[in-house]
């Protein structure tokens, strides 16, 4: 796109004669990756270097499904020109358990939370939010056999990352993907809270 600029006699140097405005243009260059569709996660700022983005607590023991969500805020940018999405579009979410230490085994795909749809709609505040069900993400891991049942014991001093990937996609093709890394606290089989109820 080419837009025409005007420079000033104060843009010339003294010494040059000034014969009026001088009409010039120049292209606007926008790195293909910004025309293109793209969806963002929105990050907060971290409280410590190597803290996860997001972090969510849950009680595992609580009967049934009303075990409350995580919420990712994400931003969706529809493109510039010819990049620009053209039909429906929507948002697929993953979620992959991840290895208790760095190089020890490989994270693990979460059954049920594989390519999940997401609601586009706008939330008040003109965010989309992808929201992570604790209970679909219990019963997923409870799938995964001992990795998932024993997940937040106390030897993982009852917390797990997990990666979560959220896709923008075009039918089945993916126009755009971020991640972000989500650290979840289960209170479900805390000693310390066993002791305070008095259950097992």
């Amino acid at each position: 796109m080419s837009l025409p600029i005007h420079d000033s006699a104060a843009s010339h140097s003294p010494m040059e004669p000034v014969s009026g405005p001088e009409r010039k243009s120049f292209r606007q260059v926008i790195p293909l990756t910004d025309a293109r569709p793209r969806l963002r996660v929105v990050h907060p700022p971290p409280l410590r270097q190597g803290d996860s983005s997001y972090v969510g607590v849950f009680d595992s023991r609580r009967v049934g499904s009303d075990l409350g969500a995580l919420r990712l805020p994400f931003a969706v940018h529809p493109g510039l020109g010819p990049h620009r999405m053209s039909g429906p579009a929507h948002v697929r979410m993953s979620v992959w358990l991840l290895p208790a230490s760095p190089g020890k085994g490989r994270p693990l795909a979460v059954p049920g939370l594989l390519r999940g749809e997401v609601p586009l709609a706008l939330e008040p505040g003109g965010r989309h939010v992808a929201t992570l069900p604790y209970a679909v993400l219990r019963d997923g891991l409870a799938r995964l056999g001992r990795a998932g049942a024993e997940a937040f014991s106390l030897a993982h001093r009852f917390k797990r990352r997990f990666r979560v990937m959220l896709e923008l996609c075009s039918g089945d093709t993916v126009l755009s993907c971020d991640e972000s890394l989500v650290e979840l606290y289960d209170l479900g089989p805390s000693p310390w809270r066993a002791f305070r109820t008095g259950t097992p």
